[in-house]
């Protein structure tokens, strides 16, 4: 905040009139929502993402999620400061390979400063590492909880806050994004997602980790995650 300060006269009187301007910081940071008149802190300003890459464990007992998103974006105009959709416990964050600064509001919003101010039309490469429960009930947006825990694992599916729970993201409709979505977990259990599955991995004894990728554009809260033991029906569809 500047102050500029002029002396004049007004009747005999000397007066003091003062006036603040805002800065050009201000106009760095993202908005913190898109204004939406149900879901006002729903989305992000200041950048557009093109692509998610999750890469999570989760253990069923415990209700215990953790591991990374890197997410790949664009700012649409100089930042100093952004904000994501998500409500987990972050452990730290990285934008351009850069340790930022972070903090976690409460109401959903996770707010970064990245270590150098990121230009207009730049790349952000931004690494979210985290580590939580999500069933956690102070875990809330506007009065719900979407996150589902079932007998044998858990389910993220309730549009249109669902990601908020277990990746971080720009929550809103006009930012959609390709998706890979790895999930690790214990053996005999099963991991859902959107797309198509590339690969089951068992590199740790006792886990296997499963990978899905969309290759289509698609919106945060579509994606889907199921974790649990299924029964598989395969069809069929070629002509």
């Amino acid at each position: 905040m500047r102050i500029f300060s002029r002396l004049s006269t007004a009747g005999g009187a000397a007066v003091l009139a003062t006036v603040l301007f805002a800065t050009t910081a201000s106009a760095a940071d993202g908005a913190p929502g898109l204004d939406d008149p149900y879901y006002p802190l729903d989305g992000n300003g200041g950048y557009d993402v093109s692509h998610y890459d999750i890469r999570l464990s989760y253990q069923p007992s415990s209700d215990l999620l953790w591991g990374t998103t890197t997410i790949l974006a664009k700012a649409t105009q100089d930042l100093t400061r952004f904000n994501l959709d998500f409500l987990l416990r972050v452990e730290s964050v990285r934008v351009n390979n850069a340790i930022a600064r972070f903090e976690s509001t409460g109401n959903g919003e996770l707010v970064v400063t990245p270590a150098r101010p990121v230009a207009r039309n730049g790349d952000m490469t931004i690494v979210v590492q985290y580590r939580d429960v999500p069933s956690n009930p102070n875990y809330t947006l506007y009065g719900f909880n979407l996150w589902t825990r079932t007998p044998t694992g858990a389910l993220a599916s309730n549009a249109p806050q669902t990601a908020a729970w277990w990746y971080p993201s720009n929550n809103t409709l006009t930012d959609k994004a390709t998706f890979d979505v790895s999930v690790s977990v214990p053996e005999g259990v099963e991991v859902l997602s959107n797309g198509v599955l590339v690969s089951q991995q068992q590199r740790i004894p006792g886990w296997v980790r499963w990978n899905w990728r969309s290759t289509s554009p698609q919106v945060t809260y579509s994606t889907l995650l199921a974790i649990g033991q299924f029964d598989e029906i395969r069809t069929d569809v070629s002509p």
